[in-house]
This record gives C-alpha cells, structure tokens and sequence, in this order.
C-alpha cells in the first residue's frame, strides 16, 4: 500500500465533463506516488482516505516491549507466573485504545475470531446478547496514541524499580513520536 499526504482537496469538473481530484502532495509523498502511477497506469485503482495520522516510531514499539519484558521478569522473579504477553494484554487494558460493544449471542464467536483482545463485559439475557469489551493492538495506534500507552507502562515500570530512560532520553523519543 501507497501511504500518500495529501491535503486541500478539490473535486473539479473539467471541459469534457469528467470529474477529476485535485490535492496538493507532500514533497516527501512525490516519488512513491510516481512511481505507483507509473506502476498501475490504464488500470482502475481503488483508494481510501482518511485524516491524516503520524506514524508511531518503531523505537517506540520496541522500548514497550523491552520494558513489559523486564516488568514480566521481575514479576516472575518476585513469584507471580506471567510472561511478557500477558503483561502486554495488561497494559492494553489499563492504558490502551478500546470500547465496549453490544454483540447477539449467535455472533459472538466470529466476534472473538475477529478481535483478538476481548473479554465478556455484561451479559444481557432478555435480549439474546451480551456487551464486550474489546482493545486495539498497539501496532494500530498513532503517536499520541503510543505516547498515552507509553507513559503508562513507564510508570508500572518505575513502581516495580525497573530503570528506565532519563528524562532527555524519553524528551528525545517523544520528539521521534511526533515525527515519525
């Protein structure tokens, strides 16, 4: 997929009737541009759009999963059984992107196959449903998104005495965050 940045769209009719786009194109978007035009040229092409989202930084991602690896050894090592896994489902839930949903019975199961992070919430049995709480996977999340989820995971990780970055490190990966 062609990620483009795109903005002050037109819709604009021209002399022979046609209906043509019109938007002005990120000077970094160009040459991924002309080079899928290039690619498909005659064809028909399909396109979504959307407000525009920051990319998250991959530093990001990985300094999550570095520090819900040393929270999941640290709580293992103080006793408790849990891996990196189930702290990363933790996080999401006290941190992450989410809502709650109501579901007929007779779909709940395609309802788990398509949301991997989900759990019961209330059960509603006049109405032959139930309401379910589901979480977005954090590799869907923008910056200001992974930022929040971030944050929190720093501070479980503080209150169990687990180093993490100083305060210019994490400035400098929160400037990568609004960036990336």
């Amino acid at each position: 997929m062609t990620r483009i940045k795109l903005s002050d769209l037109h819709i604009l009719r021209d002399f022979s009737g046609a209906w043509r786009l019109e938007a002005t194109i990120a000077d970094d978007c160009v040459k991924a541009l002309q080079a899928f035009i290039d690619k498909v040229r005659g064809k028909f092409i399909s396109a979504e759009l959307a407000e525009w989202r920051e990319k998250r930084s991959l530093d990001a991602n990985s300094y999550a999963w570095v520090l819900m690896t040393k929270i999941a050894d640290e709580l293992t090592a103080s006793g408790a059984t849990t891996t990196k896994d189930d702290v990363y489902i933790g996080m999401l839930k006290r941190y992450g992107q989410g809502g709650v949903v109501k579901i007929q019975n007779k779909d709940a199961e395609n309802w788990k196959r398509a949301w991997k992070y989900t759990e019961p919430h209330e059960n509603l049995t006049q109405e032959n449903a139930q309401y379910w709480r589901f979480w977005v996977g954090s590799s869907e999340y923008d910056s200001k998104e992974m930022s929040v989820f971030i944050d929190g995971i720093i501070e479980d990780a503080k209150e169990l005495g687990i180093e993490t970055l100083t305060p210019a490190e994490l400035e400098r990966m929160m400037n990568q965050w609004q960036k990336a």
